[in-house]
């Protein structure tokens, strides 16, 4: 999946991020590319390696909430108690 400056994303063990920009930083030697995330509810700022977004699970927040929703209408609870039930699943 690519994602672009702006976009709304969920990263699992951190929750809700914006992405503020991305950068070239060198390690062991070699660039590699990240994704500035800033987190929606700590003052946190995470780097994520964008060869590495499939692997840490980095996904859309607009997916998360037709996630929700879906899961929500399917185990007949509130759409609150099917975002813990992902999030704990995806822990």
């Amino acid at each position: 999946m690519s994602f672009d400056v702006g976009d709304k994303v969920v990263y699992p063990h951190h929750g809700a991020a914006i992405i503020q920009r991305r950068e070239l930083r060198e390690v062991s030697g070699a660039d590699r590319e990240y994704l500035v995330l800033h987190m929606a509810f700590d003052d946190l700022t995470l780097r994520v390696p964008v060869d590495s977004i499939d692997s840490v699970g980095l996904r859309d927040a607009k997916a998360r909430r037709v996630l929700v929703s879906e899961l929500s209408f399917a185990l007949g609870v509130s759409d609150e108690e099917a975002g813990r039930r992902l999030d704990a699943a995806m822990a």
